[in-house]
């Protein structure tokens, strides 16, 4: 629950809402959280150490807020690889379109190339970065 919504104020109730939108996806949407991946795509883990987020919960964390969102930065880097060799296995197994939301612009390079790095020439995934500081044209055809 490290990761959980923000509420402002806070009051003891307050949960977070539930969107809705009518229709339906033409594609499998499965929530998976890190310890389900490890289960279902062994060959992703065990190649290279884990990041260590627990550092990063409120007790632990540096308190000034620069060095905790450089920590942060860093450790989601470091998932970069893990990341890259998951899209390949899910590409292996028929999944023909994955959807990867990075914190940031850094993170979002970092995760192309580590794609680049394990490149396997018949299997090479069209990538596409989509950011507010990068050109349209760059990923027009994704859209």
């Amino acid at each position: 629950s490290f990761f959980r919504p923000l509420l402002l104020p806070s009051p003891g109730s307050a949960a977070p809402g539930q969107l809705s939108l009518p229709g339906r996806t033409p594609f499998e949407v499965r929530d998976l959280v890190w310890d389900d991946l490890k289960q279902e795509f062994p060959e992703v883990f065990g190649q290279k150490k884990e990041p260590d987020f627990a550092k990063m919960k409120p007790s632990k964390a540096p308190q000034d807020p620069k060095r905790r969102s450089e920590e942060l930065t860093r450790l989601c880097k470091e998932l970069s690889d893990h990341c890259a060799r998951l899209l390949y296995a899910l590409q292996s197994r028929g999944y023909k379109l994955v959807l990867v939301f990075c914190p940031g612009l850094d993170q979002m390079k970092e995760m192309q190339l580590a794609l680049e790095k394990l490149e396997r020439p018949s299997m090479k995934p069209k990538v596409y970065l989509v950011h507010s500081a990068l050109e349209e044209e760059t990923y027009r055809e994704a859209l």
